[in-house]
């Protein structure tokens, strides 16, 4: 984004495939990308919630 005549406007876009190339590349790196893990907040969550 950046300012012309005063008004925000698109100044430079980058093409990046047609929406199938993109969902094959996300699900690509979304199957390459280790599980999520609980972190510390999680644990907390629970052991508030069970009432520890």
């Amino acid at each position: 984004m950046g300012w012309v005549d005063g008004e925000p406007k698109v100044v430079s876009q980058r093409y990046l495939g047609t929406a199938a190339e993109i969902e094959v590349l996300l699900e690509g790196r979304e199957k390459a990308m280790p599980p999520v893990r609980p972190g510390l907040g999680t644990y907390l969550t629970l052991v508030t919630a069970s009432g520890w």
